[in-house]
């Protein structure tokens, strides 16, 4: 072996050793986020650390960042934008780019607010916020702190297995701004596949040509029908009288409330503005 392949051995090496290195160093600072923010204590830490499993599950599933906190005060914002901000500020991104969503729950307001960030905007509905808000708000009525946040993760769950409804589309509280949904689809066939159909048409047409050939290269005489000495021709006239006549009117109700341009609640996803200008989903409520 010459000394230029144990230079290329010895370099392959060293970079295989450093993808180690930082695939470790990643899951160590990974495992180091930390998704649950209990500020106000209202869960065990060994609540917390099963919570911390169940989101990472959610976000995985959910191919969303997920997070969950509690505060003592929300300095006079509000829980909705307490929670944008806190999006904001925690990073709940952890530089992946994904989309996020956010549980609040405040309860020294006894307020509850869902932050929602990109895709999730467009999946977690104003309906489907409402919803959830129900489900989580009917455990803190029972003191149940770990049944609201594993409520909420269900939730999300399920409505990210859902996805964006069709007719979704997103408001701009502020502006009155619309921003329809318009999935982006990509029809992906392989060169097998390709080649597959290709063949198949291929012969599908060769024998539907073939069949065609066979049946015009017979000799049409043979079962040649007695056209003239087998048909007859007899017309007659035929006259039609109008009797009565009846003409019945009719009112059509027209929507006066936007016909065709209206559009449901049920899809619309309502966005307001965080401190720093972003856009955010979700909603917020009192109980």
């Amino acid at each position: 072996m010459t000394r230029i392949h144990l230079v290329c051995l010895k370099g392959m090496a060293m970079l295989l050793l450093l993808a180690v290195l930082g695939a470790a160093c990643a899951m160590c600072v990974f495992a180091e986020q930390n998704r649950v923010f209990d500020m106000d204590d209202l869960l065990t830490p060994e609540q917390e650390s099963a919570l911390e499993e169940t989101i990472a599950q959610t976000a995985n599933s959910a191919n969303a960042d997920v997070g969950i906190v509690t505060i003592v005060d929300n300095e006079g914002k509000g829980a909705k934008l307490y929670a944008d901000d806190f999006y904001e500020e925690q990073n709940m991104g952890y530089g992946s780019g994904r989309s996020g969503v956010l549980l609040l729950i405040d309860m020294h307001e006894r307020e509850v607010a869902i932050s929602t960030d990109g895709q999730m905007i467009r999946i977690l509905t104003d309906a489907r916020i409402d919803t959830m808000l129900d489900h989580v708000i009917d455990c803190l009525a029972e003191e149940d702190y770990l049944g609201a946040c594993e409520a909420f993760l269900e939730d999300v769950q399920y409505y990210a297995a859902l996805g964006v409804p069709s007719d979704q589309y997103n408001y701009d509280s502020e502006t009155g701004e619309v921003d329809s949904y318009a999935p982006t689809r990509r029809s992906r066939i392989s060169t097998g596949d390709l080649v597959v159909y290709l063949l198949g048409s291929l012969v599908v047409a060769g024998v539907a040509t073939g069949i065609v050939f066979y049946r015009y290269s017979k000799d049409g005489s043979e079962n040649a029908y007695p056209l003239r000495e087998k048909t007859a021709l007899a017309l007659q006239v035929n006259s039609n009288v109008l009797v009565n006549r009846t003409v019945t009117q009719r009112r059509i109700q027209h929507n006066s409330s936007g016909g065709s341009s209206s559009r449901s609640r049920g899809s619309r996803s309502t966005t307001t503005r965080s401190s720093s200008g972003r856009r955010h989903g979700g909603g917020s409520r009192r109980f």
